[in-house]
């Protein structure tokens, strides 16, 4: 029976990222075939510059994209393979050799992916162990390797949970609303330079296999996680401006505009419910949440939420009358299985209501939503006796379409349950590993 050794340490918050040359051990985990295992951040990477580029330098016509479609992070790793028994050799597996975006696990003696974004293979330095001449014994051996960046895309870290997706612009877009929350002004916010950094999870995952002959093998994995700094630079736009011009001045050469038709329908006020319904306990777990409305006139209202800028939740049609009084939707989040790592830890979501209103006399939806309401949202998952280990529901889809359910006076449209109006992404679950061959270097994967 293989034993293991675990090891944890705290992660240090990085007051400023020029001065973070190496990056804090999270957690890390050896089998008996891995005597040890190191990663570290290499001097100063991590950048991505984003800025306007739109040609139209009205505030309300901003275009903020990244300059580049990949993250690289410097790193320096170092796998020692454990000295084997006699007549056996010790070498590492390189092919099961990775570096990830994301956390890792250790069952039966192999590396698993518990929750990661993405993934590539890695070559560290390394020791090894091999046979001196013709005998039995073994000598250490170790190999300097050059090792490249780590390169991420973009696209691949975009989605995901919040605490392991980064998404430069939505980064950009939070910091930027709260500025203007706080009274500060958004035409002199866009003009200037900013720096705002985020930390997340770095992984190294490795095997070492120890042989004698054919049938005489065996291999052990371990890992190493470490918290780095990802840093989003805004480039200033100074031609940035407010001055009044036209809705078709802004709006032109912009893609995808509809034309809008007459919408006397006014929704005057919609608001998420007073006291938001924190998760705090086991997960998988789903979360009703309840938006009340009115308004005024007839026609079709549209229901859009969003964690910070990523979407969550997209409603189908929804008629509306303002006859009927106040009125509710109910819309679910659906917290997965996180990571260990994320036991007991509060995540905090921005999430922003937005509403796009059709008057009953329109031909065509407007090409604008109007943000109607902020609130936070937590939730907490909490460790378990006999915890449900990957969840009873369906991959990450956000929301669901609730019925009249009652309470009140108020009317709810009765819609059937789809996939939201834009697809959206679905996270990998936990799984534990199953009973294998601990001979066989496999990488386990959460389904």
């Amino acid at each position: 029976m293989p034993s293991f050794k675990t090891v944890a340490r705290g992660a240090t918050t990085l007051a400023f990222v020029l001065a973070a040359l190496t990056a804090p051990a999270l957690a890390g985990q050896t089998s008996d075939h891995v005597y040890s295992i190191a990663l570290n951040k290499d001097g100063i990477s991590g950048f991505v510059t984003i800025q306007n580029v739109s040609a139209n330098k009205h505030v309300n016509a901003v275009q903020i994209q990244p300059m580049q479609q990949n993250v690289s992070l410097s790193m320096s790793a170092w796998v020692s393979c454990e000295k084997p028994p006699y007549s056996y050799h010790s070498n590492l597996v390189e092919k099961t050799t990775k570096m990830y975006y994301g956390i890792l696990g250790l069952g039966h003696g192999q590396v698993w992916v518990q929750n990661v974004l993405y993934e590539k293979q890695y070559k560290p330095s390394y020791a090894y162990w091999k046979q001196k001449g013709v005998s039995n014994f073994t000598e250490k051996e170790t190999v300097s390797v050059n090792q490249p960046d780590f390169v991420v895309p973009l696209s691949a870290i975009k989605n995901g949970p919040a605490e392991l997706r980064f998404d430069p612009v939505a980064i950009f877009n939070q910091k930027l609303q709260e500025h203007v929350n706080g009274g500060g002004d958004k035409v002199a916010f866009l003009q200037q330079d900013h720096l705002f950094s985020v930390e997340r999870p770095i992984s190294l995952g490795a095997h070492c296999y120890f042989h004698k002959s054919m049938n005489k093998n065996s291999v052990g994995g371990a890992w190493e996680t470490v918290v780095v700094p990802l840093t989003v630079k805004y480039k200033g736009d100074p031609a940035i401006n407010d001055t009044p011009v036209l809705s078709a001045q802004i709006a032109e050469g912009m893609p995808n505009q509809l034309q809008a038709g007459p919408s006397p329908l006014k929704i005057t006020q919609m608001t998420f419910q007073p006291n938001m319904p924190h998760h705090i306990g086991a997960c998988p777990a789903t979360t009703k949440i309840r938006v009340n409305y009115m308004g005024q006139g007839k026609g079709e209202i549209r229901i859009v939420v969003r964690d910070n800028t990523l979407l969550i939740h997209n409603s189908a049609a929804i008629p509306f009358n303002a006859s009927n009084g106040p009125q509710y939707y109910d819309f679910e989040i659906e917290t997965l299985q996180p990571a260990a790592f994320y036991i007991n830890k509060t995540v905090s979501h921005n999430l922003s209501l937005q509403v796009y209103a059709k008057d009953e006399k329109a031909n065509v939806w407007p090409s604008a939503y109007q943000t109607v309401d902020n609130a936070v949202w937590n939730h907490r998952c909490t460790p378990q006796v006999n915890p449900v280990i990957g969840g009873a529901g369906g991959g990450g889809k956000v929301g669901g379409y609730q019925g009249n359910s009652g309470g009140g006076t108020s009317v709810s449209p009765t819609l059937q349950v789809k996939p939201a109006v834009v697809p959206l992404p679905t996270p990998g679950r936990v799984q534990a590993p199953t009973d294998g061959d601990p001979a066989v270097p496999v990488i386990r994967r959460a389904q």
